[in-house]
């Protein structure tokens, strides 16, 4: 009797399904993954703060006002006394490009609006804010005789003889310095600033 032998022809399909499952399972992933990474990246560019920002009284006589920032219409940080943001880490995140920036006081008595321009997103960049005043010459002259002489009474029992003695010799040396034409010009209040990438310069 002759043995009968069953072959079995070849089917090339069928050697094709699994790589092609595992195509397929790789797209999907390549897929999913690319629609989560714009949220991914928008949740990124939300969160990262990359501007520091503070503010610089330079008022001779120290007035100390409030302070505002708006940033393309929105305010971004306010505080009601300037001098405080030199002990805060005020930071906030602005993207790439150029941005309406307006600083003022908390009334909008005092305002600036200006443009800045992130040109390299995440660097760090450092906005720093200073208000300006100076005051008219006998104005400013009255406050530095004061301040001299303040100063001059620190850690000293003087008696009151004594106290009206230093005040006389403190405001005849500063009249005299005045005569002799101080560097000294006045200046309506106002805000001005400089907006610079800190990556490679150290924080002045």
């Amino acid at each position: 009797m002759k043995r009968r032998f069953d072959i079995k022809k070849f089917d090339g399909r069928s050697n094709l399904v699994f790589p092609l499952l595992m195509t397929g399972l790789i797209v999907v992933i390549l897929l999913a993954f690319s629609s989560l990474f714009p949220k991914m990246q928008e949740n990124f560019d939300k969160n990262y703060e990359n501007i520091s920002i503070t503010f610089f009284d330079h008022s001779a006589n120290q007035e100390n006002p409030s302070g505002k920032i708006s940033v393309d219409g929105t305010i971004v940080y306010q505080i009601d006394s300037i001098s405080k943001s030199l002990t805060r880490d005020i930071l906030v995140n602005l993207k790439k490009g150029q941005h309406i920036i307006e600083i003022s006081t908390i009334d909008d008595k005092y305002s600036l609006t200006d443009t800045i321009e992130v040109t390299a997103y995440p660097r760090p960049y450092r906005l720093r804010i200073q208000y300006n005043y100076n005051p008219s010459i006998e104005e400013y002259r009255k406050i530095l005789i004061d301040y001299v002489y303040q100063k001059s009474l620190q850690d000293k029992n003087y008696t009151s003889d004594q106290k009206l003695e230093l005040y006389k010799q403190v405001t005849e040396k500063i009249n005299k310095e005045f005569e002799n034409d101080v560097d000294y010009i006045p200046g309506e209040r106002s805000f001005s600033f400089t907006f610079k990438d800190i990556t490679h310069y150290p924080i002045e």
